[in-house]
């Protein structure tokens, strides 16, 4: 088996119908405006925002710490940072407080 990263965001719906939950991908756009990445961490804000940040290159050894934004589930995507005071970092969970906070802690960074 071949495994490749792609940068793509696919968004998931989730149906709860009768009592079984059933999970729908669609692809939003052929790219997006930043690299290739794995271990990239995503947040939906309360008023629909994607929010993405860090991940891992997949063509060398080193993680990012660029904040992305979308609007339209991924179709486009405007840089809110290039650089930020938690560093560069990949695999840490970002969590919502109170619905416009994002909170991150753990993960692993590139020395």
């Amino acid at each position: 088996m071949m495994c490749i990263n792609r940068s793509v965001v696919l968004v998931a719906v989730l149906t709860l119908a009768h009592g079984v939950s059933a999970v729908t991908f669609s692809q939003t756009a052929a790219t997006s405006a930043f690299s290739v990445r794995k271990y990239i961490n995503t947040v939906r804000l309360n008023d629909g925002k994607l929010v993405v940040y860090g991940g891992f290159s997949t063509s060398g050894a080193d993680a990012h710490q660029q904040v992305y934004s979308s609007t339209d589930d991924g179709a486009t995507w405007t840089q809110e940072a290039a650089t930020v005071a938690a560093g560069d970092r990949y695999g840490n969970p970002l969590v919502l407080v109170n619905g416009n906070k994002i909170v991150t802690a753990g993960g692993s960074a590139c020395t």
